[in-house]
């Protein structure tokens, strides 16, 4: 039976599934464009927002609070080791707070505490300034931001297209003309012909081995950007979260908890902070990852872990800003917070993404990016509670951006599903088996090589494994629309990894999240950014333009 191929026209189509996906299409309908928003999974419940702790830092100035725009940036900047996009830093101190109170006019609530907002100092800001969503109709957690917008999406008119994976974006020159889609729901391929098109499909933390990340954020997305002609930044700096518990549960203990007076400890219930950062336990994210990884090598951990004691942490503060840890806890009998979690570094949050500007512009005309997916802002590493103000900031921005440019430009012709058809044969053999252990080897490849301690020698064995696999998948065919999807998803989640390699080989030293065994110190020499653009050939080439404009080494792979 023939594949039937369908054509879908929008003005804007929209990426992804999670806040940045949601909040860029409401943005971009509420200028005036047709809107559809195409996902993996199902929109607003997957990607990583509805696991995350839902904290939104912004800076909000009133009478209890002495925070100022001028003291955040500085933080953002001091976080990213100076080699932020200036003005992205800028648009994300000046509009977090903003964007923050907005999203009440969708139903979404925040916590509150004795005197209004419920502030929380998360390591590494100067001052209280996130702020965590309210469960909605009884879900918790980032549902509490994305379940209203997808409400709202729905009622302005947006196009949702659930378990509907982009596998190609398609431009004619330098210029997007649409999109090819997977619709898994219907069993169709799909023609989406639009003006403008935003990337909002998050990270990669999947693709390692230990991660908080969820099975769709495999960094397709950025693969898909390199593919039609864009360029990626700061893809070395990928962001591991100190405290993902691995026992008694699997779960990510957020920043909150340093913030209301956990502890990290050695095996011997020794506190090591101290000895790694000033700030000890408040110290920013890139330090204390680092700090637990070397315990656990030097042999001073527990059950591949170290302790998070949150013995100090008083048990209103757990009741009001962690109370699904405590019910976690209790149906486990742990006896929780008198009795001490083990937590390790996993992959969370990649600093690095498609080169854009302040309103989410790349080098093709018509496509935008946004959110996680977007590098830029956060420099060599992120604050916590900053990834959902970005995904908010940057979403409007963008959706805005996004139909301007629709309302400015005619759609070209129709994208040809043509060579998708070519990869399907009918009768090929399911391809479960070939794809686990191929995702099972990056997943360890990326971890014990390319994750928070790197080598020249790791990471050239990295890129041999990934090249490797590459031409293992290069011959395979697909003999039905899902494994043609999944097949996509992993080659895009290889070019990906190769870009993450790459960047992570050219710069010569250790700088926020990138640490270099064979380069420990930061250096004034490697004050830029590396960027990352795929050749005609399909190869990838990377080069580092100092923040002078001037430029530095190039390296390219096959």
């Amino acid at each position: 039976m023939a594949l039937t191929v369908t054509e879908l026209e929008t003005d804007v189509l929209v990426i992804g599934g999670g806040l940045t996906a949601l909040r860029a299409a409401i943005a971009a309908a509420e200028a005036g464009a047709r809107v559809t928003v195409a996902a993996k999974g199902v929109i607003a419940r997957s990607g990583s927002t509805p696991i995350s702790s839902a904290g939104v830092a912004g800076c909000i100035a009133d009478a209890t609070s002495e925070d100022s725009v001028e003291t955040y940036l500085a933080d953002i900047r001091t976080s990213g080791r100076a080699i932020n996009h200036p003005r992205l830093s800028e648009v994300l101190a000046l509009e977090s707070g903003p964007a923050l109170i907005d999203l009440q006019r969708f139903g979404i609530s925040f916590v509150s505490g004795d005197n209004g907002w419920d502030r929380v100092r998360v390591p590494g800001h100067t001052h209280p300034r996130s702020f965590r969503a309210a469960p909605f109709e009884g879900h918790g957690n980032g549902l509490g931001l994305t379940l209203p917008l997808r409400r709202c999406a729905e009622e302005l008119g947006v196009v949702l297209l659930d378990a509907c994976p982009v596998i190609d974006i398609v431009t004619s020159g330098k210029r997007l003309a649409g999109a090819i889609a997977a619709d898994l729901n219907l069993g169709q391929l799909r023609r989406i012909r639009c003006a403008a098109a935003i990337l909002a499909t998050g990270g990669l933390a999947y693709m390692y081995a230990r991660t908080n990340g969820t099975r769709d954020v495999t960094g397709d997305g950025l693969a898909l950007a390199l593919r039609a002609g864009a360029s990626l930044r700061d893809m070395e700096f990928v962001q591991f979260h100190p405290t993902r518990m691995v026992r008694p549960v699997s779960m990510l203990l957020s920043d909150g908890l340093i913030a209301d007076g956990a502890v990290l400890r050695d095996r011997h219930g020794r506190e090591f902070m101290h000895d790694y950062h000033p700030r000890g336990n408040h110290a920013p994210r890139d330090v204390r990852a680092w700090a637990v990884f070397q315990e656990i090598r030097k042999g001073n951990g527990v059950d591949g872990g170290v302790l998070l004691d949150c013995a100090a942490v008083p048990m209103e503060r757990l009741k009001l800003r962690h109370a699904a840890l405590l019910r976690v806890m209790e149906t486990r009998g742990w006896g929780f917070p008198g009795t001490p979690v083990v937590a390790s570094p996993a992959a969370h949050f990649l600093m690095g993404g498609v080169s854009v500007d302040e309103h989410g512009r790349t080098e093709v005309a018509g496509l935008y990016a946004a959110g996680e997916a977007a590098g830029g802002a956060h420099g060599a590493n992120r604050l916590g509670s900053m990834g959902l103000s970005e995904a908010v900031v940057m979403g409007i921005r963008a959706g805005a951006a996004a139909a301007g440019f629709a309302r400015g430009a005619g759609k070209g012709p129709s994208p040809d599903a043509g060579r998708w058809l070519d990869q399907l044969e009918p009768g090929a053999p399911p391809c479960d088996t070939v794809l686990s252990r191929s995702w099972q080897r990056l997943r360890k490849t990326m971890w014990e090589h390319v994750s928070l301690s790197r080598s020249e020698e790791g990471l050239r064995s990295a890129l041999m494994d990934v090249e490797a696999l590459r031409c293992e998948l290069a011959p395979i065919r697909a003999g039905n629309l899902r494994d043609l999807a999944r097949l996509t998803d992993l080659r895009l989640a290889l070019e990906t990894a190769a870009a993450v390699v790459l960047s992570a080989l050219l710069r010569c030293e250790s700088r926020g999240a990138h640490r270099r065994e064979d380069h420990p110190d930061e250096s004034p020499e490697w004050l830029g950014n590396v960027y990352v653009r795929m050749l005609q050939s399909g190869r990838l080439e990377t080069s580092f333009i100092r923040l002078d404009g001037s430029l530095g080494p190039a390296l390219a792979t096959g």
